[in-house]
């Protein structure tokens, strides 16, 4: 019998609505799309624990304030930002990168489609693993 890989939970936590849609249409058999129930939590004590990566809004201040408290907590799932347009002057491309200083994995520019969002899921699990593997030793 085959041994299937685990399902990989992954928690959005973004108040645009375009945004959850295309987060919930992932239909992958090895990801798991769950949608944070508030557009922002009070504090990231409220992000449910048991999520193996979390994207994050990052369109607004807010946002990346919630990207770096998540950022912030030692042995915290991975987090990526993801972002359609800039806020305060700031062009997407300032913003995404702001996101990228601020702790994230690796970052979306938006509007992104389901298929954009899974394959960054993967890439940041891949890289992740690899991280974790002990390295070998050349004989």
């Amino acid at each position: 019998m085959a041994e299937t890989e685990p399902r990989i939970r992954v928690l959005l936590i973004d108040p645009d609505e375009a945004a959850r849609t295309a987060f919930r249409a992932i239909c992958e058999a090895d990801i798991e799309a769950c949608v944070h129930p508030l557009r922002w939590p009070a504090s990231v004590a409220d992000a449910p624990s048991g999520c193996d990566v979390v994207i994050v809004g990052v369109d607004t201040a807010v946002g990346l304030q919630v990207l770096a408290d998540l950022c912030s907590r030692t042995g915290g799932p991975p987090a990526i930002g993801m972002a359609a347009a800039g806020f305060e002057g700031k062009s997407l491309e300032h913003v995404l990168l702001l996101a990228e200083l601020r702790g994230a994995a690796a970052t979306i520019a938006g509007p992104a489609e389901a298929v954009e969002i899974a394959l960054a899921i993967r890439a940041v699990i891949a890289l992740r693993q690899a991280m974790a593997a002990p390295e070998r030793k050349s004989a």
